[in-house]
């Protein structure tokens, strides 16, 4: 064999090797990336999860008109009173109780 097909077979064997390791750590790289990108979403739920309600659903009452407000206010007003049981008192116990987990 000749000296020059020696010098380029070594030359392709040295170019598949580069590729093998190019490739290689191209797949480490994808996998710290993608385990990376796994954790900052699994922090972001985390710290999501760790604010209270107030903080997570702070403008939950601007999604609601200023009578619905009011009915909402009047429902912790009577849920904070002595209750007597009137047409619906379930359902402003419960709106209540809701407003009141909202906040915290």
């Amino acid at each position: 064999m000749s000296e020059e097909n020696e010098m380029s077979r070594y030359a392709k064997k040295l170019e598949e090797i580069e590729q093998k390791v190019v490739a290689q750590q191209l797949e480490k790289l994808e996998k710290m990336q993608e385990e990376h990108f796994k954790q900052i979403a699994e922090d972001a739920l985390k710290i999501h999860y760790e604010l209270p309600c107030s903080k997570r659903y702070a403008d939950w009452k601007e999604r609601f008109d200023d009578r619905q407000k009011r009915l909402i206010q009047n429902c912790i007003e009577y849920a904070n009173g002595d209750p007597a049981g009137l047409p619906g008192h379930q359902l402003m116990l419960i709106i209540a109780v809701m407003a009141e987990i909202l906040d915290k």
